[in-house]
């Protein structure tokens, strides 16, 4: 078996370093996934886009931001403003997900468009919290093959399901 001698271990330290810190997931990897895909989402350069951070899970597997328009003198508008483009999510294995507002929910990048068909979703319908009849709570799921639990997490009733 041979070992490395002083030098051998040092330059093998200084080419290796730089790869133990590439598995981590970073806000400006994030950025930089959304870049490289933002003409899915708008027609303006990346340089009159401004990302501002929203949030983060613990684990960072994920970064949500807000895309918002910059105004300059090259990129035009009014300064004093700053319009929302979008919302948009993206994973770790860099996924993206962007809001769509008149769905209300977030789709993949590659399915977006402004004007798209809305993804159709399932509704379990269970008691609200008054016993007046009309008021019910809703638990949504995306996976329309997804069973509604017949009881939901305060114990209430299924009531009916449906997809829309």
């Amino acid at each position: 078996m041979k070992y490395l001698n002083k030098n051998e271990k040092f330059f093998a330290l200084l080419f290796l370093s730089p790869l133990a810190f590439v598995a981590e997931f970073s806000s400006n990897q994030a950025i930089s996934y959304i870049k490289e895909d933002l003409h899915k989402i708008t027609s303006l350069d990346s340089e009159c886009v401004g990302f501002y951070f929203g949030k983060s899970d613990d684990a960072k597997t994920y970064y949500s931001f807000e895309l918002r328009e910059i105004h300059n003198t090259k990129c035009g508008g009014d300064p004093d403003t700053a319009p929302l483009i979008n919302s948009v999510i993206v994973s770790n294995t860099k996924k993206i997900s962007v809001f769509n507002l008149l769905c209300n929910a977030y789709v993949d990048i590659n399915d977006y468009s402004w004007d798209m068909e809305c993804p159709k979703r399932k509704y379990c319908i269970y008691p609200g919290e008054s016993n007046n009849p009309l008021h019910t709570s809703a638990t949504v799921f995306q996976d329309l093959s997804t069973i509604c639990p017949l009881k939901d997490e305060k114990g209430n009733d299924l009531i009916e399901s449906y997809i829309e």
